[in-house]
Parts: structure tokens; sequence; C-alpha cells
């Protein structure tokens, strides 16, 4: 009992001795934060000492001791005379200017230092050390009067200085607002702009909702009166020409406004009040008051006319159902985890929802493009945008936050079904998207999102080159910094074309190459240590490696439908990508032999021959090959020296003869059963016209024969690359080619467009001219205006009617005088604003300009 009553006490003694400690612990950490606190405050004293001697008063007083010195020393060098010699009246005035400069860089010395507990703020401050210098030498010429002889011009010089630092001074000053804020210090605001009851302001804000509610519908009130004109002048019944209808539009709308007496002062009051929401709304709503001719002129050539009952349909079925999809993408988490079966019917509904309005978007091409069965129907692409359906999309899109895993790392149908809707709403909007300046500006805007998503499954590649299609400005936009991110995930990742989506889609339009994305493509793709790390089967048909891409393409030899990239094994469609991202680099003619000369190094031109001639090799993967080596081999500034003697590039052309064999027969097929038929193959299509552009190329810039090397009897010799041909068998080529291609030719087919028709018979002459003797003396074009005949024929209806309005809104926005009225619409409220009281003007308004700007 001894021992634990010691031990109790011993341990109670240290218990007392924690709690002092603890004590004397908070104690000093009471009075570390106090001293602190207190050196703050006087820290922030002294910055305010500091703002007085930079004040607008001092400021000026100074600024007039500055100038009275430089005048001083100007007569001083002038005259000859030394102001520091005793007695003088210059004396005692240079003295108290003296005396006002030290005590000023005293005061500021001291309070920098106080301040910032160093002098940094003296001498890392040019103009602080110039007055240090200026005063120093000041006071040497006070105790030694001889060295203002010889220092009177430096110190002259210093005064400048000092002038050019106060007027520096005052112009930061006047760009911070400081000056304004003096001469405002004369004039109490009304205190009924401050302290207004905040109900008070909010119903003031709803108010002023009201008022631009009401404004929208006079914007909707005169857009209906220029349709009504628009009407009148498309039926006849109406003579005036389209800007004088504009123009009585304008006068008509003036029967609903919100142009009321002192509608303008009460809403420039308004603004007053110290309550961000309400000067918002008021902004808005004045804006668009005073712009009323802008907002028409706008609303006008942004009219989509449904010019048709087909139109009109579906302007209320598109309508439905997107206010439906966004009802559902709305309450997905009510639905989304499928638990009963009318869950089931909302998802199904859904999709289904999804899946008709892509296929509203897409119209079926008549014609042969390649890579694309449909194109998108611009005016449906407008009725979208129009119904906002890229804002609900973007809901729908929202939903793969919710996608994930569970702990095993497996997804569960729910997830699964979630990702489905978010690629079904991708492939709306690569419809959406495509070829649609407008919409792709919305795009354009979410770009790092769909990037962000590129491997999740939900397509979004394809959604990133709709984007860019056919788009320039946005291609030249841009960030190089997306194709860094994008080379670094396929290091991390693996090979994916989903990656090179983006290099695929800002190379060039058509034939115009926008050079600075080529060049860094290549650049990011070709540098040396990445190349061989991102590229995939670049190899001779004899390598090992070429053998895994025989293994890819084996089970799709005997396939006879067309193929898709994301049919193909993953790194077979990055290979055939690739090949596209850098034949896309060299299309164009313009400043690309740097970037050509890098390509065809990447990719020697005997392995993309054997490649092709390969019998392992499939049609998609022929084609791919083949517009790769046009592209960078053909069809090139910097040409291949002895391309033209090489024995594969005959034997490619030698296995023309019966590729061509069967052209007519595929044309024919189409013509009478149409590209969804699964006796036509949209691709072999394809991959003839890639072969009748390489024959022609080949011919017309490789092949002369005056210079080429004929081999008269010899043989070739096996795995030579140089080709031992006679000048008569390359004769009966040429005529075989030309004989095959005129054919297609001649043919005429529908089905061709005016454009592959034109390279055609370009493939014609080319073989034409290189056969020792002329073949065909009467070889002329033909269908030259079968596009314009399209267009014309096209013309009826619908699009005659839209035509019409494309004219009238045109003549309207281009007529210089409204586009004037439009520019000079709001000078009035402008010299509203300019004739409001001044703070200096006498009366009881309490709206100034000054406190309103």
């Amino acid at each position: 009992f001894e021992e634990n009553s010691s031990s109790l006490e011993q341990g109670n003694s240290f218990e007392d001795e924690d709690i002092d400690d603890a004590a004397s612990e908070n104690s000093e950490q009471a009075e570390l934060r106090k001293s602190n606190k207190a050196t703050e405050s006087r820290r922030a004293q002294f910055q305010k000492y500091l703002d007085v001697i930079d004040s607008f008063r001092v400021y000026m007083f100074i600024m007039a001791v500055v100038l009275a010195d430089v005048v001083i020393d100007i007569y001083c060098l002038a005259t000859g005379r030394n102001y520091y010699e005793i007695p003088s009246s210059l004396f005692y005035i240079e003295a108290a200017i003296m005396l006002v400069f030290t005590i000023e860089l005293l005061l500021r010395i001291i309070f920098l230092f106080i301040i910032d507990k160093n002098f940094t703020g003296i001498y890392m401050d040019f103009f602080n050390s110039i007055d240090v210098i200026s005063v120093t030498l000041n006071i040497a010429f006070l105790f030694e009067p001889q060295l203002f002889k010889t220092g009177a011009g430096f110190v002259l010089v210093l005064r400048f200085l000092k002038f050019i630092r106060m007027l520096r001074a005052n112009t930061e000053r006047v760009i911070a607002g400081d000056e304004v804020d003096v001469k405002l210090d004369r004039f109490k605001t009304a205190a009924r702009y401050s302290i207004a009851p905040i109900h008070e302001l909010e119903t003031m804000v709803e108010v002023v909702d009201i008022l631009a509610f009401m404004q929208h519908l006079i914007e909707d009130r005169n857009i209906s009166l220029v349709m009504h004109n628009f009407y009148a002048w498309e039926s006849g019944s109406e003579r005036r020409t389209p800007t004088e209808l504009f123009e009585a539009a304008i006068v008509s709308s003036g029967e609903l406004s919100l142009n009321i007496s002192d509608f303008d002062k009460i809403m420039l009051d308004v603004l007053m009040f110290v309550h961000r929401p309400l000067v918002q709304s008021t902004l808005e709503c004045l804006m668009a008051h005073h712009s009323l001719r802008t907002t028409l002129l706008s609303n006008v050539q942004n009219v989509q006319l449904l010019a048709s009952p087909k139109r009109e349909k579906q302007h209320r079925e598109v309508n439905a159902m997107l206010q439906e999809l966004e009802q559902n993408a709305e309450t997905h988490e009510l639905w989304g985890e499928l638990e009963t079966e009318q869950d089931r019917e909302t998802n199904a509904r859904t999709k289904e929802i999804l899946q008709k309005l892509s296929e509203i978007c897409r119209v079926a091409n008549f014609v042969l493009e390649f890579d694309e069965q449909y194109h998108a129907d611009t005016e449906i692409q407008d009725l979208y945008r129009n119904l906002g359906c890229f804002e609900i999309c973007m809901k729908v899109m929202g939903l793969l936050d919710s996608v994930d895993a569970d702990e095993d790392g497996v997804y569960q149908e729910a997830a699964l079904n979630t990702r489905d809707l978010c690629l079904q709403c991708n492939a709306l909007l690569y419809w959406y998207f495509l070829g649609n300046a407008q919409n792709q500006e919305q795009g354009y805007g979410q770009l790092s999102f769909f990037l962000e998503s590129l491997d999740k499954e939900i397509k979004s590649h394809h959604v990133v080159m709709a984007i860019f299609k056919d788009n320039e400005r946005l291609m030249r936009l841009s960030p190089h910094s997306h194709l860094n991110d994008l080379v670094k995930l396929i290091l991390q990742n693996g090979k994916s074309h989903h990656y090179l989506a983006l290099f695929a889609s800002i190379s060039n339009v058509g034939d115009r190459n926008i050079t600075e994305n080529q060049f860094q493509i290549v650049k990011v793709l070709t540098s040396p240590g990445i190349l061989k790390q991102v590229s995939a089967f670049f190899c001779s048909v004899d390598d090992p490696e070429y053998e895994e891409k025989r293994r890819l393409m084996e089970p799709f030899l005997d396939h006879t439908g067309d193929l898709a990239l994301d049919d193909l094994p993953p790194l077979l469609a990055y290979h055939l990508m690739f090949l596209e991202v850098l034949s896309d680099c060299t299309i164009g003619r313009f400043s690309v032999t740097t970037v050509e000369a890098k390509v065809q190094s990447v990719f020697n031109y005997v392995d993309i021959l054997r490649s092709i001639l390969d019998p392992g090799t499939i049609t998609f993967t022929k084609s791919r090959l083949s517009m790769f080596f046009y592209n960078s081999i053909i069809e090139v500034e910097l040409k291949i020296s002895g391309l033209e003697q090489s024995a594969y590039i005959w034997e490619l052309l030698k296995s023309y003869k019966n590729v061509m064999g069967f052209a007519k027969e595929e044309l024919r097929a189409v013509e009478k059963l149409g590209w969804d038929s699964p006796e036509v193959s949209r691709q072999r299509i394809e991959y003839i016209m890639v072969c009748i552009m390489i024959t022609g190329g080949f011919f017309s810039r490789y092949y002369d024969a005056n210079t080429f090397r004929f081999s008269e009897g010899a043989q070739q010799a096996m795995g030579s690359d140089k080709v031992h041909i006679t000048l008569v068998q390359v004769n009966d080529l040429i005529r075989e080619l030309f004989d095959k291609i005129k054919a297609v030719y001649d043919l005429d087919s529908p089905r061709l467009s005016a454009e592959m028709k034109a390279q055609i018979f370009s493939a014609c002459e080319s073989l034409n001219k290189s056969a020792t003797k002329i073949i065909d003396n009467n070889l002329i074009p033909t269908s030259e205006n079968l596009r314009d005949m399209a267009r014309n024929e096209s013309l009826t209806g619908e699009a005659k009617l839209v035509q019409k309005f494309h004219d009238f809104h045109a003549s309207i926005s281009n007529d210089p005088e409204i586009q004037k009225k439009a520019e000079c619409e709001n000078i009035h409220f402008v010299s509203l604003l300019e004739n409001l009281p001044t703070i200096y003007d006498k009366g009881d308004a309490d709206v100034r300009y000054e406190t309103l700007i």
C-alpha cells in the first residue's frame, strides 16, 4: 500500500510538472501570436503612412518641387552661377528643396524597411536608387561647393530621371483609378443604393428579368414581321426590295417596345444599386433594348426555314424526342440501375431515340465517297442545333462519370448499359458535327472531354474527327500540346488507333494543307527514339514482325462485306490509321518537301509495294497502303529516284490488269442494286479508284520513254529490284491498262463523282501520252457539267425556296446602309450617358457620370 501510495504521489508530481510545462508553452505561443499580431498591425500602420507619401496631394507637391529644382539647375548651368555659395537666395531655396527630398527619401526608406524587413525596396528599384544618389550628391555639394562645377550636369540628369519617375507614378495612379477616387471623395453617393434590403434587391432582379423576357418576345415578333414580308416578296405580292422590307419591319417594331418614357433613366438609376445580379441583368436588358437592328439582322441570318411538310413533321418529331431524351438523361439515376421492367422500358426507349436521331441526321451517299457511306443532312444538323441537341447530348455524356467497375474490376449490367448509352450518343454527335461549322464550334469547346474519353470504349475518336472535318479554322486553333499528350498515352497504354484520331483530323482540308500541323505531327511521331515505339509493321514482308500482320489479316481474307477500322484487330487498325496520318501530312504542294522526305524515309517504298502484292493482304489493307503510296511517293514534289526502274512497281501495274478487269461489273452492280446490297462492295470500287490514280500518277510523273532503261531480251534476276522489261512489253501493258480504264470512263457511271471521273480521264491521258504511238487521237473529256446539272436538278421545291430566302437575307446583310445603321444604333444611349451631370455640377441628381461609370 505504501509503495502504491508513493508511486501515486510521484505520478501526481509528474502530472503537475507536465501541466506547468503545457501552461508555459501555451503562454509562450500566446505571447508569440500577440507579438506577431502587433507586428502585422505595425506593418499595416506604416503601409498607410507609405500610402500617404504616394497619395495624389503629396505627389502634386513633390512634382512642383522637382519642377522648381529643375528650373534652378538649368538657370545655374546657363548663367554659370553656383547656388551652393553662401550667402545666396538660391542657396536657401535649394537647401529647402534638398530638405524636402531628404525627408521624403528617409521616410520612404524607413517605411519600406519596416514593411519588408529589408532594403530591397530601395536598391532593387531603379528610381529609388536614383533618389539616393541624387540626395547624396546634393549633400556633398553642400559641404564642398567646388564639386558643383564638375557634377552639376550629372545632377541635372538625375533631376530629369526624378521627373520621369513622377510622371510614371502619375500614369500608374491614373490607370489604377486613384486620381478618380480622389475626385469621387468629394461626392457622396446616395445612401439608398447601398442600404437597400436584400429582399427589395431580389424583387428588382425579378422585375428586370421580366423586362428581359418581354424583350425576347419583342425580338420574336420582329423576326415574324420580317418573315411575313419575305412571304409577300417570295409570292410576288410585294414589289419592294428586301432592304426596304427590312426597314418596314423596323418601323413596325416600334408598336411593341420597352422604349417608354424615362425607361433609360430608370434603368440607369437601377445600375447604381450595389447588387451584382441586379447590375448584370440590367446591363443585359439595356444592351438588348439598344441593339434592335443588330439583333434582328442576326436573327434573319440564323433563321432556319422549314420549307416543306416533311421538314415540319421532322421538326415536331425531333423536338418531342429531344425533350424526352433530356428528361430521361436528367432522371437516369432513378432508372439507370434497371431494377424494374419500367426502368428497362425507359432504357430501351432512350436508345431508340438516340438511334432514330442518328438515322434522321444522315443521308446515304449516291456517289462513291472514300470511307463514307453516308453524309450529314445539313438542314437536320441546323434543326438539331436550334432545338438544343448538343446541350442535351452533353447531359447524356455526363452519365459516363457513373460508369465504374466493382471491387473485382468487373463492370455490372447497369454500368455497361450506361456506357452503351454514351456510345450511341457519340454516334449521334458524330453526325451532328460532321461538316457543320457552327455545330463544330460547339464540339470544339468540349474537345478536352472527348480526348479524355478516347479509351472509354465509346468511340469518341469518331467525334474528334467529325469536329475537325473540313474546318480549317478549328484545325489551326488546335493546340499542339494535345499531340504530345496523345503520344504519351500511346507509350503508356499501348497502340490504339483511337489515340491517332486527332492526328488524322488536323493536317489538311482537301488539297489545302495545314503546314504547321503537318510539321508538328511528323515531328512528334517520327522523332528519334519515338518512331520505333509508336509505329507498327513498318518492315519488309520477310521480317518476322510481318508474320504477325499476316496473322491478323488472315480471318478477313474470305470476308465479302465492307470493313471499318473498328472491325479490325487493334494493332492492325493502329497500323492502317498510322499510315493514314502520315499520308495526310504529305497532301498539298506547298512547303511540304521536308515532310515528304521524312515520311518517305519512314516506310521504304519497296516494302510498301511488296506488302500490297503479298497474297495475304486483304483489300481493305491494300487500299490504305495504296493511298499512302499515292500521297507520299507518287503525288509529291520530292520524287523517289529510281522508282520507275523498280521491278515491284511494274509488278503492281501488271496486277492492275486483273483489278480493272472487273471494274465495269462492280460499277454496274452498284447502279443496279445500290450500295446497301450484299452483292456490292464499296471498298473494292475504292481500291479500283486508287489503282487508277496510281497508274495515272506514275506515268505522268515518273515514266519517260526517252530516259527509261529498257532491257531487250534479258530475264528478271531472282530477288532483284531492278526491272528487266522491253519497250514492246511496256507498250503492251500501257495499251491494256488504257483500254480497261477507258472502258470505265466511257461507262460514265452516275455512281462516280465528277472529281473521280476527272481522275480517270487524267489517267487515260497519261497512258495515251506515254505510249510510243498515241493510242486514241480523239480522247476528249465528257460529263464536265455533271455536278452543275445535278445541282440544278436538285433545286426544286424546298431547295428553291430555301435558296430564295438565302438571297433575301444576303441582300439585307450586305447592304451598306443597313450595316451602318446597325453599327450606329446605340449612339443615342451613349449620348445619354455623356450628358449625365458630373460630380462637379450643381443639383440634386443621384446618378452622376463618374459614379455610374
